[in-house]
């Protein structure tokens, strides 16, 4: 197994982690890439990025009527803009420009640089009303001293960002912040032991609870509840209307959240991603007891590592791989009254020997089809995302993520029933369920 250590960035400061023996190392704040030398140490910040640019002449096209009107009679706009062509042919791609006083929207401004936070899972929720969820995520803000953490809304069919709220002003300790939409109002946890109410149509604040310890999650409950952890073990039930919340206990690693939009991954109303608990394996299949020196029960000759719970319908999809011979990942679907596996599928296209033996961790269901990432040895050893018929296990789609090589794997994969929504590293790719194609990109390096 590699070994990973922690140092930092020369450029930007920022923590990274880099394998041990590398000889160089990506940050994925700033963009630089740096020479490490033999002592784990950075010798020279060799350059910055050529991924990371600005195409001046698509983001002109992106500025409202008005705004162009302006600029055109030597307003302020055309001189950030002259200034921005400069930076850029002068070799300083790390353009974080504000334009907020000539456009407004709430500090969105148009060259701003932010980062979506990959290893979190979209929450999809019609708040405009037209019918199409719009997405709520966290998000980094860079180009000062700190990376502010902010939860924030996007309406992706105006291409806009409606609001953001910032949760932490740095992102120390964000694995301790949560979110979960409930009852009506996005409830947020900070590593401060507080836990906020905003409404989801403008991010207003309208309860504050302090909870008196870290969160380790929000989790959704098979009642159809939410219950706050706290890593003390303790558990609270939240109550939103009455913005309380009451002891309820202590819970336990062996229980599976799910029911509910959570940032945590594979949680929907719908759905519910469950690990293999070693401590309580009725709680994954009550019919079948632990394989002694396995993870998970085997499967058709597929170790089980995950299930992704379909909690409307009567059939689960087994996430995992080959027991026997090279570890070639796969997913199945297994009828959960009977334990009979109904169709299995290797994640692979062509060649199963291709893929890297990586443990499958997310999945999405939506529109009837199931959709898993997979990673490809080889030129960069980019990540795909294939798409299967949920009756059938007939392959519908399979593409390569953009951006994806040599990078951790998909953070969260969500669907509203017509697209699919994956969150990697500093991205949320939005793609159509119908092909795969790509729509739409929030996020930068």
């Amino acid at each position: 197994m590699a070994k990973w250590k922690t140092i930092k960035c020369p450029n930007c400061a920022a923590p990274l982690e880099v394998e041990e023996g590398a000889r160089r190392a990506r940050c994925s704040y700033c963009g630089s890439t740096s020479e490490v030398g033999a002592t784990g140490m950075f010798q020279v910040v060799v350059t910055p990025p050529v991924e990371v640019r600005v195409d001046l002449q698509a983001e002109l096209a992106r500025i409202p009527e008005e705004v162009r009107a302006q600029a055109a009679r030597g307003g302020r706009v055309i001189r950030l803009i002259a200034l921005s062509a400069f930076l850029v042919a002068g070799g300083a791609v790390l353009l974080a420009l504000r334009l907020t006083g000539a456009l407004g929207g709430g500090g969105a401004g148009l060259f701003e640089h932010m980062q979506w936070d990959g290893g979190r899972q979209a929450i999809l929720h019609d708040v405009t009303g037209d019918g199409r969820p719009e997405a709520f995520g966290m998000i980094r803000l860079l180009g000062g001293d700190e990376t502010p953490l902010h939860l924030a809304a996007f309406d992706l069919a105006a291409g806009s960002r409606l609001w953001d709220v910032q949760v932490q002003p740095t992102t120390d300790d964000s694995h301790r912040c949560h979110v979960v939409l409930f009852g009506g109002r996005l409830w947020v946890a900070d590593a401060t032991g507080t836990l906020r109410g905003l409404e989801p149509e403008t991010g207003q604040e309208v309860v504050r609870l302090p909870v008196g310890e870290q969160v380790e999650a929000l989790c959704g409950n098979s009642r159809g509840g939410v219950e706050v952890w706290l890593v003390d073990k303790r558990a609270l039930r939240l109550d939103p209307a009455a913005g309380t919340v009451e002891p309820l206990g202590n819970w336990s690693y062996g229980t599976a959240c799910g029911g509910v939009w959570s940032d945590e991954e594979g949680s929907t109303p719908t759905t519910r991603l469950d690990g293999w608990p070693r401590a309580r394996p009725e709680a994954f299949w009550p019919e079948i007891a632990e394989v002694p020196g396995n993870v998970g029960p085997v499967f058709d000759g597929v170790e089980v590592e995950r299930l992704l719970r379909d909690l409307q319908g009567k059939v689960d999809f087994a996430l995992g791989r080959r027991k026997q011979g090279t570890r070639v990942p796969a997913v199945l679907a297994v009828e959960r009254a009977t334990t009979r596996v109904l169709w299995k599928a290797d994640l692979p296209l062509g060649n199963p020997l291709a893929a890297k033996d990586d443990e499958i961790r997310v999945a999405g269901l939506g529109g009837g089809k199931v959709i898993v990432p997979y990673q490809v040895k080889g030129a960069g050893d980019t990540w795909h995302l294939a798409a299967f018929d949920a009756a059938s296990g007939q392959r519908v789609w399979d593409v390569v993520l953009s951006d994806s090589a040599s990078l951790s794997g998909p953070g969260g994969i969500a669907s509203d029933g017509t697209r699919v929504y994956v969150s990697q590293w500093t991205w949320l790719r939005v793609l159509s369920l119908a092909d795969g194609a790509q729509e739409t990109v929030l996020g930068r390096w």
